[in-house]
């Protein structure tokens, strides 16, 4: 149904097509819908007019919304017009075309993806996200690799139970008995945050398959992220889980730097494809906060510090591939962690903090690409 706004000096009005139920507005009659051909003129400069006569500010869309009794449109959660690197649709379409196997590993069920054809590429994501977060890199990729993608437990469609074994050597478990499933014979790995010090795990237990390693701000031995300590012991109280579910439904807490504030240099890149795929489900669903809640409080930093020596261990080349402006994982610090690989280099990103592969994926496929190929 249409519902008329506000016209903009001499304009008669316009109609916006939407689900709102009609509402009476001014220079308008009660309750009276718009007429088809008013719709038709407004058709091919809906846009333009309905920004012109509410701007873009998200206030106005919310006032809307509550007035009506619906819920404000996601489009302009962020009052302002989607970022430039925001998701590009057919991306998104691509990764949600993807066959999923469900696949039983143990103490767990990842769902696991795979697309493209070469040399076999490991794909691991961090916290607290899935496999969705390379749908940007994953066209580039698979152009010249067979990318397996997959959600770690705990995380994204993944099911698990309290024998689950959340640590980071538990994981990298999981991700050999799925190399072994697949029948890989030799694999070169691709992660992120905390995956990153998965894969790291998963390579010294695979040393004859597991070959060259790209990690993308991830844990740096004897150093803290700021606030997952923290996290890390109210996560272990009963009634956090329910307080987080609260938490989110805040754009202010989600933009603060004690939530994804520290993960973007745009913060418009919270809303849409990001909000819908990795803060929404925790907030609709009990199950995905308490996932959240068990992968975070199985990291094990004994396991972080003791790579300042085992990192010698790697006899394939690393590349540490890092968003410049990243609080979490701070540049310099990556920058005293390169000596401690027997053969490693670095990429820097500008302008991108924690999730360089949401912010510049371009940049990510490029860098990963040229590594894999010398």
């Amino acid at each position: 149904m249409a519902w008329t706004c506000p016209a903009t000096p001499g304009s008669g009005h316009r109609s916006w097509p939407g689900t709102f139920p009609t509402i009476p507005m001014r220079r308008a009659p009660p309750w009276r819908p718009c007429c088809a051909a008013t719709r038709r003129r407004a058709s091919s400069d809906a846009a333009t007019s309905s920004r012109a006569a509410w701007g873009t500010s998200a206030t106005s869309a919310r006032r809307i919304a509550t007035r009506c009794g619906a819920a404000a449109p996601t489009g302009w959660r962020s009052g302002r017009r989607p970022p430039e690197n925001a998701s590009v649709p057919d991306t998104d379409a691509l990764y949600r075309s993807l066959p999923v196997r469900e696949l039983a590993l143990g103490d767990a069920s990842l769902p696991y993806r795979c697309h493209g054809s070469g040399p076999d590429l490991l794909l691991v994501h961090g916290f607290p996200l899935s496999g969705y977060t390379w749908r940007h890199v994953l066209p580039g990729l698979a152009q010249r690799h067979r990318c397996h993608l997959v959600d770690l437990a705990g995380l994204g469609g993944s099911r698990w139970d309290e024998g689950t074994d959340f640590s980071f050597e538990g994981h990298a478990r999981r991700l050999k008995a799925l190399v072994d499933q697949l029948g890989l014979p030799r694999y070169d790995l691709l992660a992120q945050d905390t995956g990153a010090t998965v894969t790291r795990c998963l390579a010294l237990m695979d040393p004859p398959r597991a070959r060259r390693q790209v990690m993308i701000n991830t844990e740096i031995p004897g150093h803290r992220p700021p606030w997952i300590v923290e996290y890390q012991a109210l996560m272990r109280l009963p009634f956090t889980p329910a307080l987080f579910r609260l938490l989110l439904k805040s754009r202010s807490f989600l933009r603060s730097g004690m939530a994804f504030g520290g993960c973007f240099g745009n913060l418009d890149l919270i809303d849409g494809d990001f909000h819908r795929e990795f803060v929404q489900p925790c907030i609709d669903r009990r199950r995905r906060m308490e996932g959240l809640r068990d992968y975070l409080t199985g990291a094990n930093w004994p396991t972080v510090d003791a790579f300042a020596t085992r990192h010698a261990e790697f006899r394939e080349p690393v590349l540490l591939l890092w968003g410049e402006d990243d609080p979490t994982f701070p540049l310099r610090r990556a920058k005293a962690m390169l000596p401690q690989f027997r053969d490693a280099r670095m990429v820097t990103i500008a302008d991108a903090k924690l999730l360089p592969q949401e912010e510049k994926p371009a940049e990510v496929a490029k860098a990963v690409l040229e590594f894999l190929a010398a």
